[in-house]
């Protein structure tokens, strides 16, 4: 059993601070390290003998060779002590919020930030992955978004203590309790087959989460959620909101399949398949549509001039009426993120825009409604604009005009 620690009680040098929560695997605190630099310090119970005795020992021994190792979205092992009964895990501390508690209070991400964490999430798991660590507690009270120098948000995985080797599955069962479950896949749950996909299955269960503001499985015991998982009905993104991008349901069901072989292969390709998918609805990279109060919020689109260029789009209607958008060399894409966040007729990634000269070319429309020039005339595969020409796209008017004539551009 663990002890509580009271404040200003001194571990191997290591002097607490304050409590900050409990893990599976026992009590994190604040501390402050011989150096002064702070620290988490978790406490973990000492294995008992026989066989979990040897598996803590060879637990204990792939934690130390972590330590110095560095990835940007892992929370670094700095340390593991030893003081009588017990061992404690010293860890950088990760300042910022859980993507459990962001969920909480936000419900869900906007796509580019849901796209940024699980870029980042990937990004760690790769590293962790080539320790030939799994970590098999991929969930989002294990997903800290930290806030990195120049104020860059990023996601880091926490808790990684609990991570096993790839040929240690047997310490599987019995670790996880209900709530974890919903981010397991059945080769977890069960204890066998485990590799590297297993990992890949949780963020796929996270993303889920992150975008729809739902689990994909419902808290159910263990043995009825492996029913679940196992039967006919797989979970789709869709059914809880028709409006997300089809290209998103298919990545999440390839993440999410029942069988490891159907998943990506690793974590660099689930990445690159992501870096497809956000190429493919052209969704800007942001921060969490509400950062914790320590991270500054993202500025809003309309105080920024995107790119030089000679022909631009004015936006008429909605929440951005005003906003002049100069259109670069590679074009940018006209959705409801650039033109009117509140217009629901808009896709997120409606169509792309091009210069040409003096004129705009619309290319590779992905909504049902299409494109109303001036005079009703609808297009549904692509159309030209020169300037004072307007375009209806959802409920939101648009006007091409030339670059150097553009008054109001936000600097």
């Amino acid at each position: 059993m663990g002890i509580r620690l009271d404040k200003g009680t001194r571990i191997c040098g290591y002097e607490v601070l304050s409590f900050l929560g409990a893990g599976g695997y026992g009590d994190v605190y604040l501390a402050t390290s011989p150096s002064g630099e702070h620290v988490a310090l978790k406490q973990m119970r000492a294995g008992g003998p026989g066989t979990a005795h040897a598996a803590e020992a060879e637990r204990l021994h792939r934690l130390r060779r972590l330590i110095g190792l560095h990835c940007p979205f892992v929370c670094a092992i700095l340390d593991v002590l030893e003081h009588g009964d017990l061992q404690y895990l010293v860890m950088e501390h990760v300042k910022g919020e859980s993507l459990e508690e962001m969920l909480k209070r936000e419900g869900r991400l906007s796509l580019a930030a849901a796209y940024e964490v699980v870029g980042h999430l990937l990004q760690g798991l790769a590293w962790l992955h080539g320790q030939d660590i799994v970590h098999r507690d991929i969930k989002p009270g294990n997903i800290m978004i930290a806030l990195a120098p120049g104020g860059k948000v990023m996601a880091k995985i926490i808790d990684i203590d609990v991570a096993l080797h790839l040929a240690l599955d047997r310490l599987t069962v019995g670790l996880f309790g209900l709530g974890t479950h919903q981010y397991a896949c059945v080769e977890v749950i069960r204890g066998t087959g485990i590799d590297a996909r297993a990992d890949l299955y949780s963020v796929g269960v996270v993303l889920f989460e992150a975008v729809t503001g739902q689990l994909a499985w419902p808290e159910i015991c263990r043995d009825d959620l492996v029913r679940a998982i196992c039967g006919p009905d797989r979970p789709s993104v869709l059914d809880i909101d028709p409006t997300l991008p089809k290209p998103l349901d298919h990545y999440v069901s390839r993440l999410m399949a029942l069988h490891a072989d159907d998943r990506p292969a690793s974590a660099e390709q689930a990445l690159t398949e992501l870096d497809a998918l956000h190429h493919d609805v052209d969704v800007v990279p942001a921060g969490p549509s509400r950062l914790p109060s320590s991270v500054p919020p993202p500025p809003m689109m309309k105080h920024h001039v995107l790119h030089p260029g000679n022909v631009a789009i004015r936006v008429d209607t909605g929440e951005f009426r005003g906003l002049n958008i100069v259109i670069p060399e590679e074009g940018i894409c006209l959705g409801r993120m650039a033109l009117n966040p509140s217009d629901r007729l808009i896709s997120r990634a409606h169509c792309r825009a091009y210069p040409h000269d003096n004129a705009i070319e619309l290319r590779g429309l992905r909504a049902r409604n299409g494109l109303l020039l001036r005079g009703g005339t609808k297009r549904r595969h692509g159309a030209w604009l020169r300037p004072g020409e307007s375009i209806l796209i959802g409920r939101t008017s648009v006007t091409c005009i030339s670059a150097p004539t553009m008054k109001g551009t936000a600097p």
